[in-house]
């Protein structure tokens, strides 16, 4: 089997047949107490003028540190959902024919993602494209990064956290031989409406203390902690909406390991190469099912 920088190359070439995404929600909360009647428009509203933005104008240019970031407005269906691509600046270095050696010359290129955005269901698709990111945390944390800078001078927050697979938490902490500590980190909330038990208490503890972070901690330094269903059944069902991220250190066939939601983000993939190709329709029940929450 040939390898590509350490791609298989028959895995590398079929992906380029495809689209694959991973899914996130996003997560709205005011820095501040403020009174709603002083405040011009709501999250949701300021959210969306970003991307009536790029919309308007086809491109928009952020920077992290000195280093450019691209977001391109493809399509968008409906009212709600937005096709973009959001892009890089990059260095490489370019070997060229000199007199006595070959020569290096800088160049600057702009590899990209795709990405979807639907305003209503407040989920964010980020395509997994090994050639520009090896891994997925790090265009959400770019992707969130930015989406900061625009929200701050409005004093509004953003957290974007992975819609992930409940039965997978449930699989490990069944097969456990001992589990010595969970956090459960959960954002303000702004979006479940009450659809979860611990969604509710999130919110009381919100109304009452306008937190920023809120984490529950617990440890057994002898591994004996029992997590049961019946007690935190609904806190991992919000976390797996993306209503927030949980940690587990435990041992798992002898040995010690930590897993959380990262590690089973829920994917969506499309057989096509191009972002406009993709099923409407499809993209649309797609993303019904990760908004209700229909476990895989």
């Amino acid at each position: 089997m040939l390898y590509l920088q350490g791609i298989k190359v028959n895995n590398f070439l079929y992906s380029l047949l495809m689209i694959t995404f991973y899914s996130y929600r996003y997560l709205l909360a005011r820095t501040i107490q403020t009174n709603l009647d002083t405040v011009s428009k709501t999250n949701n509203e300021f959210f969306t003028d970003f991307f009536s933005q790029i919309e308007d104008m086809g491109k928009v240019v952020y920077k992290i540190s000195r280093k450019k970031y691209f977001f391109y407005f493809i399509d968008k269906i409906d009212s709600n959902i937005y096709l973009l691509q959001f892009a890089k600046e990059q260095e490489i270095q370019i070997p060229h024919e000199g007199k006595n050696s070959v020569d290096l010359m800088t160049d600057i290129i702009t590899p990209y993602v795709n990405m979807i955005v639907d305003l209503k269901r407040q989920i964010i698709l980020i395509e997994n494209k090994l050639v520009v990111y090896s891994d997925n945390e790090t265009p959400r944390a770019r992707i969130s990064k930015l989406l900061e800078q625009f929200l701050h001078p409005y004093d509004i927050i953003i957290n974007v956290k992975e819609i992930s697979s409940s039965k997978q938490f449930w699989e490990n902490i069944n097969q456990a031989d001992q589990i010595y500590n969970i956090t459960l980190d959960l954002p303000p909330p702004n979006l479940f409406n009450g659809r979860f038990e611990a969604d509710k208490l999130v919110k009381e503890v919100y109304g009452s203390t306008h937190f920023s972070d809120f984490k529950i901690i617990l440890k057994s330094a002898t591994g004996g902690l029992k997590i049961l269903k019946d007690a935190f059944g609904s806190y991992i069902n919000l976390i797996a909406s993306g209503g927030g991220s949980y940690t587990v250190k435990l041992l798992l066939d002898g040995i010690r390991d930590k897993i959380g939601n990262f590690k089973y983000v829920r994917k969506l993939i499309y057989d096509v190469k191009d972002l406009k190709e993709i099923d409407k329709d499809k993209l649309k029940r797609d993303l019904d099912n990760l908004d209700d929450y229909k476990d895989e």
